[in-house]
């Protein structure tokens, strides 16, 4: 299965590498812009192949940032993906896997092979050959592969370090990563197009003895206190996993290792057991963040992955109780620290932001918190409790069209203060701005100063709300 961009013409030799992996009329091609990517990846197929060439490589970036987590996923369940893209210009694609990225800022106008043993230099077209180049202008490789855990299969002739096509396992699959440039533009052409069918027909065994730590959200947050740490273990494996060493650390120091011994089956299929623990405690502590690394070893007693990626994970700790912003010796040195830390850690909790006396400037939209409800409340207020003395204002360096705006917010206060328009353009007058289901949010005992423009612009209003149609606003209260 081959997946390219809609519309954009790939060279004839493309489908020629597939006839010849896969046999003439026994793939398909499919586009970026309609696949359905759930359907494809449960439609029992074991081989995809993802082309971003030249002018197709801004599909496949937007494509893989969607749906990168699943094919994470499917390649761990046994499956091979081949990512190959080799724009002439182009952005970093971050590609998952442990961390791999293709990096646009290096070239490669002869490429050579990293192990002339294995099997894509060999079987089963030949003669395929050691090195390549580009014709003419054209380089053998416009971007390279970085990244942990990668196994080097072509490299820059000049720069070994500079690898241009590389394998990973994954779970019970295989990842070929590759920046490679089109048959109709690297020689020698017959040894370049068998190196690409070769590619393709690429078949792995799973491992008798295979696991590995399920990849948790980049993010999270947990509860003031001591929490345990939680991990989830799954067997890729074709044999009983009964054992294994939990490796983990807490902000670079490492802690004791966890034996795991709950015993999990044998993979069967696309079917895999797997078991969710607690490696330990973590003391979360008030307003502080933790970065966990955890990665696995002593499978069966004895057996350690020969790829081992470390999972990282920030875990904030959730807000609840009172913060102080901009004083002396503050929780947060000012109101955008202590936004940043609600859309980071959500809260577990009441939730109070005591605001120093002074101007706090701000400009961001307030999303849903995680945790806020109407228990969890969250409260911003001055103070001295002088409304007078505690201003919230934009930032004039900044555009915007609003000074609050709150987007599927709630459960948010706003008690003593002033909230006041500063910016001279009345096209970005709106002091408040709500949207998109915003609903529970009081502004109490305030003084909410817009300017007076002659204007008939929504943008110039002090309090506007903006199109809710399919989700409307409610429970917004203004009171004095």
């Amino acid at each position: 299965m081959m997946v390219s961009r809609r519309g954009g013409t790939l060279h004839t030799s493309f489908a020629q590498s597939m006839d010849m992996a896969f046999g003439v009329g026994k793939w398909k091609q499919l586009e970026f812009e309609t696949v359905n990517t759930d359907s494809l990846l449960n439609s029992g197929i074991n081989y995809i192949y993802l082309e971003g060439e030249q002018y197709h490589f801004g599909y496949m970036h937007d494509y893989w940032n969607q749906n990168k987590t699943k094919f994470e996923n499917w390649v761990k369940k046994g499956n091979i993906l081949f990512v190959n893209s080799n724009p002439m210009y182009g952005n970093t694609l971050l590609l998952g896997f442990g961390g791999v990225s293709l990096d646009p800022n290096f070239v490669s106008d002869t490429i050579i092979s990293a192990d002339i043993t294995h099997k894509i230099f060999n079987d089963p077209k030949k003669p395929v050959g050691e090195e390549f180049w580009g014709y003419n202008t054209n380089n053998g490789a416009n971007m390279i592969i970085k990244g942990s855990g990668l196994k080097p299969l072509l490299v820059n002739k000049e720069n070994h370090s500079h690898i241009v096509l590389a394998e990973k396992s994954w779970g019970a699959g295989t990842v070929i990563f590759g920046t490679l440039n089109s048959m109709r533009y690297v020689f020698p052409q017959t040894g370049y197009t068998n190196l690409r069918a070769n590619i393709l027909s690429l078949k792995y065994t799973p491992s008798e003895i295979s696991a590995a730590l399920e990849r948790p959200e980049p993010k999270t947050s947990a509860r003031q206190g001591n929490q345990d740490v939680l991990v989830t273990l799954t067997n890729y494996g074709a044999q009983t996993l009964t054992e294994a060493t939990i490796n983990w650390e807490i902000n670079g120091t490492l802690q004791t290792p966890f034996k795991w011994t709950n015993g999990l089956d044998a993979a069967s299929g696309n079917s895999f057991s797997k078991d969710q623990f607690s490696v330990g405690k973590i003391l979360f502590e008030k307003a502080k963040n933790y970065v966990f690394k955890v990665w696995v070893s002593d499978l069966n007693g004895a057996y350690t992955p020969a790829v081992q990626d470390t999972i990282t994970q920030t875990i904030y700790t959730a807000l609840e109780g009172s913060y102080s912003v901009g004083t002396e010796n503050a929780d947060f040195d000012n109101l955008n620290a202590a936004v940043n830390a609600l859309i980071d850690a959500g809260v577990s909790g009441p939730t109070v932001f005591n605001l120093a006396d002074g101007t706090h400037y701000i400009n961001q939209k307030f999303p849903a918190f995680t945790g806020a409800s109407p228990l969890n409340t969250i409260t911003f207020q001055s103070i001295s409790g002088d409304r007078n003395s505690t201003i919230i204002e934009r930032d004039v360096n900044i555009r915007a069209e609003y000074l609050l705006a709150f987007t599927r917010a709630s459960y948010i206060t706003f008690k003593n203060l002033t909230i006041a328009n500063s910016y001279s353009i009345y096209d970005y007058g709106t002091v408040v701005l709500f949207e998109e289901g915003s609903h529970d949010i009081s502004f109490i005992n305030n003084s909410i100063l817009g300017k007076n423009y002659n204007s008939r612009s929504g943008s110039s209003s002090t309090i506007y709300f903006g199109r809710t149609d399919s989700l409307p606003c409610y429970n917004i209260l203004f009171k004095r």
